[in-house]
């Protein structure tokens, strides 16, 4: 009998998983309770990297910038991270892709050795959240940022980004 209860309870909990996973990792633009808020203006940053060395945005020059707020945690960050590899592989000269981690170091590390992130990791849990939440109110991961040479906002993806739509605003910008 307890046999039996015990496995319905593992069904009805995996399911359950699966159902807050399946709506945590859908885009935050289809969920009416957040909304994207309007475009702000580029302000420059200083933030450690995941390897603790401090960097300034005033170093940018004049790239375009995507700007990924994420964290290991987050798991349509943890599905969105790798597209960005394949993206910086792709575009890495004409974008300077910037991940900035909510978390600490060690877990960024761990997980960036994981995935092979190759474009620039920021890290920091509580200026990170400022920033974020200077760019979205609601402080909810991801939300990406792209911003032209002259740091206009072009385009923000709360929420992970749907790679066909975002490919062509890349491409729009080249």
């Amino acid at each position: 009998m307890y046999r039996r209860l015990s496995a319905w309870f593992g069904v009805l909990l995996a399911v359950l998983i699966f159902l807050v996973a399946q709506t945590i990792n859908k885009p935050s633009a289809q969920n009416p309770e957040v909304e994207l808020t309007p475009p702000k203006t580029w302000i420059d940053f200083e933030l450690p990297t995941s390897n603790g060395v401090t960097w300034s945005s005033t170093s940018l020059g004049d790239k375009a910038v995507i700007l990924n707020f994420w964290a290991p945690w987050c798991l349509p960050c943890r599905h969105e991270v790798p597209y960005l590899i394949e993206l910086h592989m792709r575009y890495g000269s004409d974008f300077k892709f910037i991940g900035i981690a909510i978390d600490q170091p060690h877990s960024v590390r761990q997980y960036e050795d994981a995935v092979g992130v190759n474009y620039l990791s920021l890290v920091d849990d509580s200026k990170g959240i400022e920033l974020l939440q200077y760019y979205q109110s609601s402080g909810v991961l991801p939300l990406t940022l792209v911003f032209d040479k002259d740091r206009n906002m072009r385009h923000q993806a709360l929420g992970t980004v749907d790679p066909r739509d975002f490919e062509e605003i890349l491409q729009e910008m080249l």
